[in-house]
């Protein structure tokens, strides 16, 4: 059950322990405003740039949505319109690939676009509980590395509506979970907030809203060929995790980087793929385990998909 006092305790120690601004990791000073069914909204306010990110229903929003309410304006209409789920979300993609044709956008211009484009996708997935199958980390595998896990803080990336970090928080001291779809965050912190030991806020994986060397454990599953700027997303790996941490990840087998339908509509420009390997094995960390699962997912726009994710779990030792 949720209570009021200790959800406003978490957000305290959120700010407290973890959270800083994305821009320049300077200190955040919430103001809490008021409680809606039992979930904080108000603002924390950066000390160094001045820069505010909005509070609600007890989520931090750090995404940056002021292009996405510029281009998907018009589409955001048809969706309050009480268009059929799937027919938005296929407006929404048809009308960013005509734009990337008509304007003849360079893949970093495209992969910019088709984030805000999964984001909308996935705020509408997620508010018609239509995505089903989120990827859990087999049991076997995590009995096979449960004593790394044991008592660690860990941020889980691209956490979708939270069933995979809410499965793993008994075996970690504190959880974390990233979504860059609001309504994807906002079903994760409740679910972590129920349990008592963890948040989630709304952002990117590839700038993160977290202190140096903050966690113990990053995790992210089937989402590097849905990312724009991997490569950052490594170096954000480094900069928050520590000395001895460990890596619990997983990617799509075989990668998608652009639309199966049109090369064209490009999801990560060339210059920054990497295999999930090279993630894995990046920054001082070396690979223990492996194992190829099997994903089966359904979502509004793809229905019913049987998928594979190539999970990998790697440790390094004393690198800073």
């Amino acid at each position: 059950m949720l209570i009021k006092k200790d959800i406003e305790s978490t957000i305290e120690l959120a700010l407290k322990k973890y959270l800083v601004c994305p821009e320049d990791e300077g200190k955040l000073n919430l103001q809490i405003g008021g409680f809606d069914n039992k979930m904080p909204y108000g603002n924390a306010k950066c000390e160094k740039c001045g820069k505010v990110y909005e509070l609600n229903s007890g989520v931090f929003y750090f995404y940056d949505g002021s292009l996405e309410n510029q281009i998907l304006k018009p589409l955001k209409q048809n969706y309050m319109n009480n268009r059929e789920p799937r027919d938005a979300i296929i407006d929404m993609i048809t009308y960013a690939s005509n734009m990337i044709k008509a304007l003849s956008l360079n893949p970093e211009q495209c992969a910019q676009l088709f984030e805000i484009v999964q984001k909308y996708r996935y705020d509408i997935e997620a508010f018609y509980n239509g995505y089903k199958g989120t990827f859990k980390v087999p049991k076997e595998f995590i009995d096979s590395v449960k004593t790394e896990l044991k008592d660690t803080i860990a941020v889980e990336c691209a956490c979708g509506p939270g069933e995979n970090l809410e499965n793993l928080l008994k075996f970690l001291d504190f959880g974390i979970g990233c979504d860059i779809s609001t309504e994807m965050a906002k079903k994760t912190n409740k679910k972590l907030l129920e349990v008592g030991n963890g948040f989630a806020f709304q952002g990117t994986a590839y700038k993160l809203p977290l202190r140096r060397d903050s966690v113990d454990g990053f995790m992210i599953f089937n989402a590097f060929d849905r990312i724009p700027w991997l490569r950052k997303l490594v170096k954000e790996i480094d900069r928050t995790v520590k000395n001895r941490g460990y890596l619990l990840i997983g990617g799509c087998e075989p990668p998608q980087w652009y639309s199966p339908a049109d090369p064209r509509l490009v999801y990560v420009p060339e210059n920054q793929r990497m295999t999930t390997d090279e993630i894995a094995n990046a920054n001082g960390f070396n690979e223990i385990k492996r194992r190829l699962c099997p994903w089966n997912v359904t979502s509004i726009l793809d229905g019913y998909e049987k998928l594979e994710t190539l999970v990998l779990f790697s440790k390094r030792g004393d690198v800073k």
